[in-house]
């Protein structure tokens, strides 16, 4: 076992914490608090938090994400504020900033004809499962073991299922990932695993007639899953030929690898698509994209019903497209590689060096620690790891960094951010710290 005592006092954000928790499940409003070592944030500049203690912190959570310029980004907010200033925050109501950012996206993004705005995204995927089930008359939906397609009851659906109820891992079971889920909603839900071809082909070749849409992350972020060489490739074939419209959700790797998203930079051709989180640094904002065909199903043009009060407002629109304008600017992107193989490189020359049965990895501006020297394939890989010790390691890993002013979701080890406002000195001392923890619990690490 290994033990990290925590070092900071977070004696106000605890007395908080006891107040708030009168008022919101876990004194959390939002969802995102969480018991050990919850610490409230007074502010965020740049690539730092500070907390109601007083303690600063290099960020790496990103906000869950959105965060690829840097906190309260000068430019942009300026941009936002002009907005504010000369157009106004809601109109609910066509205007010329929503139309812009439309034109935009069918620019860079490569199945986007149409778009269509809205808030979250669990919004957009509810608007594409409806647009799908509308296009096909046909009711199933396939997502894969592991990934998040966000809270509604048709996608929130084995996402973290425990092994005792989610069956087989050729077949596996759909398991919702909360109560309230009726079971008609389950039987409409076909579960694959991750990253198995063969699978996946028996299974669409056998219901294709039932099938509206294929949904799938091309990273599985929430567990940090690589695809396989061929797999999304693969996937994509295999859709086309039982005409079932394939759906990437680039809610994260959206604007984060690419302007076009991973759909762009790996040469994916998807039916519809739909964005989020960096598309706008933070603000509120996310959009479904995709052949017309599909999103002409829509009304006013067709008869799935899309609304929403926010959607679409000059704020987030003008958000949106100030944050693309910055991300296409020469180097952008080759930067945010450069640092994520440098940090990358250094924690894995650490490991190697220490002998340490671990490995840091990821894609592009994604970062993370897997305590195991193979980085998980699907699902269950991510399970048996935890179940055979890594979740205490991360937890502890995680401990150590915020000991060391870093600060990485406890819950998410494998899952970390880097963004433009990230220096190489951040990364060393980044590097430098996950050495440190390595070397103090070197044993019980091998």
């Amino acid at each position: 076992m290994i033990n990290v005592e925590l070092k900071l006092d977070l004696s106000r954000s605890k007395a908080y914490f006891d107040e708030a928790r009168n008022y919101s499940p876990q004194g959390a409003p939002d969802a995102k608090g969480w018991k050990q070592d919850l610490f409230y944030i007074e502010r965020a500049k740049g690539n730092r938090l500070w907390d109601l203690d007083g303690n600063e912190y290099i960020d790496y959570n990103a906000g869950a994400g959105p965060i690829i310029l840097g906190h309260s980004y000068d430019e942009l907010d300026e941009a936002v504020i002009q907005t504010i200033r000369n157009v106004g925050v809601q109109v609910a109501h066509p205007h010329t900033i929503e139309v812009d950012l439309t034109k935009k996206l069918r620019e860079i993004i490569p199945c986007a004809e149409q778009t269509a705005f809205c808030n979250a995204g669990t919004d957009t995927l509810q608007y594409a499962v409806r647009m799908a089930r509308t296009y096909t008359g046909r009711s199933k939906v396939v997502k894969f073991e592991g990934g998040y397609h966000g809270w509604s009851d048709g996608l929130a659906i084995s996402t973290n299922p425990d092994l005792s109820t989610a069956g087989p891992s050729s077949r596996p079971n759909a398991v919702a990932d909360t109560a309230g889920v009726l079971p008609a909603i389950l039987e409409n839900t076909i579960v694959l695993p991750y990253n198995d071809l063969d699978t996946a082909s028996e299974r669409l070749e056998r219901e294709k007639n039932n099938i509206a849409c294929v949904i799938v992350e091309p990273i599985i972020q929430g567990h940090a899953i690589l695809p396989k060489p061929g797999f999304l490739e693969g996937l994509q074939d295999l859709c086309n030929s039982c005409d079932i419209p394939l759906v990437l959700d680039e809610i994260i790797t959206g604007f984060r690898h690419d302007l076009g998203g991973l759909q762009s930079k790996w040469g994916i051709k998807a039916d519809m698509a739909v964005y989020g989180k960096s598309m706008a640094n933070g603000y509120v904002i996310s959009a479904v994209t995709g052949k017309e065909k599909y999103i002409s199903t829509l009304s006013p043009d067709g008869p799935a019903f899309f609304s929403g009060t926010y959607n679409g407002n000059p704020v987030s629109s003008a958000a949106s497209l100030k944050t693309i304008e910055i991300l296409g600017r020469d180097g952008f992107y080759e930067r945010l590689y450069k640092l994520g193989d440098l940090l990358r490189g250094g924690i894995n020359q650490a490991i190697r060096r220490l002998g340490i049965n671990a490995v840091c990895y990821g894609y592009g501006s994604t970062w993370g620690i897997f305590f195991d020297s193979t980085p998980p394939s699907n699902y269950r890989d991510v399970v048996f790891q935890n179940e055979a010790g890594g979740a205490e390691k991360g937890a502890a890993y995680a401990r150590y960094m915020l000991n060391h002013g870093i600060f990485i979701q406890p819950s998410r080890p494998a899952r970390a951010f880097l963004y433009a406002a990230h220096s190489e000195d951040d990364i060393q001392h980044t590097i430098d710290a996950a050495t440190a923890f390595f070397a103090d619990h070197a044993s019980a690490l091998k």
